[in-house]
């Protein structure tokens, strides 16, 4: 009983003056369609079929759902003016209506909910429906003529799926790798290079609908084809995609072949090399993604590349992983991306402080550049003093080894002049204080006429005199700067 007053709600909707006798009113429950697990609402409703409902003062009656057990009433908005609530137990609500007739109008909205389990129709019935006129006599429906109820049915509506799977699929040549399955969206087929089509067909779960595969035209290499399922309820979607391989298939390999950056002034730090997996990367502060281009080793590996997108200032780090056809193999390339000004930060500005320990070395310097300026000066200095005495001595009148000329120097008179056979006779004279230079040069006179020698004569009329006040001997020899 308990259960069954959870599912009804009783109202008493009271009004005046009813004629007795006259078919002339309807309660009527609406229609309405639901899901599992949902909560709606219903209309009920005063009918005036014969234009005569205006003879009853007060209707009364509950709501029961018939057909489920999975469904309940859970409460009623009265809608009419003048209604006023009342509660008379606990689960009997009644609603009176102040002075008038009876008028066709909704007298409220019953809500209701039901619960995941529901899995067919139901309907909502008033029960216990009682019709009063103003003097208290009582008309139901079916036994009295005056009135009737009309129940609602609530068609049950199941949700539309968002199943979004194959259920098979298949190619007429070649075989999918790996082996199918629904939750699985990437497959490869290899064909022989004789085979110029494929047709690919696939069915889907209840409900949904599939397109694109069919009968494909391959090229030769790799050739891409893609069937998209959209679930019942028309938004989910899932797709899969089978790459055909025609042709010459190259060895798994989850290496690159090549990776290069097509971003004006950037560039791989170090160059790339397959092995190596660690590489730098700068670029300014307007990049905010790499275009990379690779290669792989393997056109059939699976590349994905995370991090390469919203570059922030300083580091951020984008890695591109390849795995290899036959999956067994995987390969990690991490690119480290330094942004904006980060590298100028790494290096201080040179201060005036650290240049400060070079001072010495610089001094050492200057003197050092000193010491050779000095040392080639000397050099020059020297070489110019050779070739000025080379020079010189160039101008001097040069000596012939059979003859040499005197100077020459005015007689005084008729004094004799001393001809050169005489200076062999020196060595024998005796001096007083003159040296055979002296002599020579009192007896020779400027005649006009060249007085002649023989050099070596000169060398050995030399006198060999003794300083008695000296210790060491004293060798006088003829002075050839005098006749110069």
């Amino acid at each position: 009983m308990k259960n069954f007053m959870k599912k009804t709600i009783f109202l008493v909707f009271g009004m005046f003056a009813l004629i007795d006798g006259i078919e002339a009113a309807s309660l009527v429950v609406g229609n309405d369609t639901t899901t599992a697990g949902a909560a709606r609402s219903v209309t009920v409703e005063l009918v005036d079929d014969t234009g005569n409902l205006s003879e009853f003062t007060e209707v009364s009656f509950q709501l029961s759902i018939s057909g489920t057990a999975y469904a309940s009433i859970e409460s009623f908005n009265p809608k009419s003016t003048g209604l006023e609530f009342g509660t008379e137990g606990i689960e009997t609500k009644t609603y009176r209506f102040h002075g008038g007739s009876l008028t066709a109008a909704t007298i409220g909205i019953a809500n209701y909910k039901t619960t995941a389990d529901l899995i067919g129709d139901f309907k909502i019935t008033p029960i216990n429906v009682v019709f009063k006129k103003a003097d208290g006599s009582e008309h139901r429906p079916g036994n009295n003529t005056g009135v009737k109820i009309k129940e609602g049915t609530v068609k049950f509506e199941k949700p539309k799926s968002k199943d979004a799977f194959l259920t098979t699929l298949t190619v007429s040549q070649g075989t999918l790798t790996p082996e199918f399955k629904s939750d699985v969206f990437e497959y490869t087929v290899v064909v022989k290079d004789t085979i110029n089509m494929v047709k690919v067909t696939g069915t889907t779960s209840p409900g949904a609908t599939r397109t694109g595969g069919g009968n494909v035209s391959l090229q030769m290499g790799a050739n891409e084809v893609e069937l998209v399922v959209t679930a019942e309820d028309g938004e989910t979607k899932n797709a899969y995609k089978i790459t055909v391989v025609r042709g010459a298939v190259a060895e798994p390999s989850a290496y690159l072949k090549s990776l290069e950056i097509n971003n004006i002034g950037v560039k791989l730090s170090p160059e790339f090399e397959k092995n190596n997996n660690k590489y730098t990367v700068k670029v300014g502060k307007e990049i905010t993604e790499l275009n990379l281009l690779y290669e792989k080793e393997d056109d059939l590996a699976e590349v994905t590349i995370e991090g390469n997108k919203n570059f922030v200032e300083g580091e951020n780090l984008v890695t591109i992983t390849v795995l290899s056809s036959n999956g067994e193999d995987k390969q990690i390339y991490e690119l480290t991306v330094i942004k904006g000004e980060e590298e100028e930060e790494e290096t201080p500005p040179t201060e005036p402080e650290e240049e400060k320990p070079e001072e010495p070395k610089k001094k050492l310097n200057f003197w050092l550049i000193g010491a050779i300026a000095a040392g080639i000066l000397l050099i020059t200095s020297g070489v110019a003093f050779l070739l000025f005495r080379k020079k010189k001595d160039k101008k001097k009148p040069q000596k012939n080894k059979e003859e040499s000329q005197l100077p020459l120097k005015k007689r005084a008179g008729d004094e004799p002049t001393y001809e050169i056979d005489r200076i062999e006779n020196l060595e024998s004279e005796k001096f007083e204080d003159e040296s055979v230079t002296d002599i020579l040069k009192g007896e020779l006179f400027d005649d006009d006429r060249t007085q002649k020698f023989d050099a070596d004569t000169f060398k050995a009329a030399t006198k060999r005199e003794y300083d008695e006040d000296d210790e060491d001997d004293k060798t006088k020899e003829f002075d050839f700067k005098d006749f110069e």
